[in-house]
């Protein structure tokens, strides 16, 4: 299956710069997730003859530091980060005269923006210089009326930017739906870097049991951020029925988020407290992914998740619910299996059936494991990706460098 891409700029102009780009990335986080991991692969691929890049994010004490892991993550991996203000009070002014203030230092030339809060306050403290700015767009769906009124603020704030780069073709669509100029939004795949680890079998048993995996259970994971649109409240009732049906089964949860302590008092409401495993954020992921079963990810609004892509590079078959972007890198029953979204009234049926084939089908689960790892090893590397990114940038400074000279 190949990915589908939309050039970077019309006339894909890669001419290498006679100097060194000068990239900042700025990025408002409140929970580890698929931009966060994304983010730190591009920047570890980053051609660094070529650019240098500055990573910047927001400093949220009064948030409890959601932030934090990010850093931690990317400290591990060797980044530095650069830290502005922000708090309950959304001090704009204040944090763009910080940014502003590192663009000085580091003589940026290119400002790439990651969510709403960065998207304002990067278009406010580039506004009036020289730096060209671009922004990731992952997913448009309706995520109740706050995160609505934010991204009625994108809408509003995007069209002041340079270049828009979209997740994956549906977000494209979606972006451009919204009004916002087509000449001006491209695809740029996120890639994920392959797991580089393919256990014998004797070797997967003997980590199973490292990790507290019983002979003959079998073991569902679910990594998502504990937000609203990962409908983790629809996967519990539906595990509730799995379980019934297949007692070996486990969940595990994976991952942290705002909606923690509803979907542990739910687990526990409906019976599953000790079936149902709240793992929170995995520093080595593809470590426990390689050494489990089956990967679900119901969903009400999605992009190209990058926890799914990181299942499928251990090899795991993924059930995903069919929206946004998912199936640009799950073809149905050959590199996994969709299900309606999770709010679909056929759901809990369709969600529920697939599960139950797999969890009764071994030789399945290899088979659409497999051929989703060679998916990510051959059509979605994050090195593929990276290149084209680093094409975009070229293309983004030497289009407008020609403009302003014509």
């Amino acid at each position: 299956m190949t990915q589908t891409q939309s050039p970077p700029l019309s006339g894909d102009r890669t001419a290498i710069s006679p100097r060194r780009l000068s990239i900042v990335h700025l990025l408002h986080t409140v929970a580890y997730g698929g931009i966060e991991t994304l983010l730190i692969n591009w920047l570890l691929h980053m051609d660094r003859r070529h650019f240098d890049t500055t990573l910047v994010v927001f400093d949220q004490p009064g948030a409890g530091g959601s932030e934090r892991p990010f850093v931690d993550a990317a400290q591990r991996a060797g980044l530095t980060v650069r830290k502005i203000c922000w708090g309950q009070f959304k001090p704009v002014r204040r944090s763009a005269r910080q940014l502003r203030g590192i663009f000085d230092e580091v003589h940026a030339d290119v400002l790439h923006t990651h969510n709403t809060y960065a998207n304002v306050v990067g278009w406010y403290a580039a506004r009036g210089t020289r730096i060209k700015t671009l922004a990731s767009l992952y997913v448009w769906s309706d995520f109740g009326w706050k995160r609505n009124v934010l991204q009625r603020i994108d809408e509003w704030v995007l069209r002041r930017f340079d270049l828009l780069a979209a997740q994956c073709e549906q977000t494209r669509s979606d972006t451009i739906s919204r009004g916002l100029p087509a000449d001006k939004t491209v695809v740029a795949i996120s890639g994920l870097e392959p797991d580089p680890v393919c256990l014998t079998e004797s070797e997967r048993r003997e980590k199973r049991r490292e990790l507290g995996v019983d002979e003959g259970e079998v073991i569902l994971v679910s990594v998502a951020r504990l937000y609203p649109e990962k409908a983790h409240d629809r996967l519990l009732h539906c595990f509730r029925e799995i379980v019934n049906r297949r007692p070996q089964t486990r969940l595990w949860i994976v991952g942290t988020g705002p909606l923690q302590a509803n979907v542990e008092a739910l687990r526990c409401d409906l019976g599953l407290a000790a079936t149902v495993k709240m793992c929170g954020f995995l520093n080595d992921l593809h470590g426990h992914l390689r050494c489990l079963d089956i990967q679900v990810h119901p969903s009400h609004g999605e992009g190209v998740p990058l926890a799914v892509c990181s299942g499928m590079a251990s090899g795991l078959p993924v059930i995903a619910s069919d929206v946004g972007g998912l199936r640009e890198v799950i073809q149905h029953g050959i590199t996994g299996i969709l299900v309606p979204p999770a709010g679909d009234e056929a759901f809990p049926r369709r969600f529920v059936d697939a599960v139950i084939r797999l969890i009764d089908d071994g030789e399945e689960r290899r088979r659409l494991g497999a051929a989703a790892r060679h998916f990510i090893e051959n059509d979605y590397s994050v090195a593929a990706a990276t290149r084209q990114l680093e094409n975009t940038y070229r293309n983004l400074v030497n289009a407008c460098a020609s403009a302003s000279s014509s």
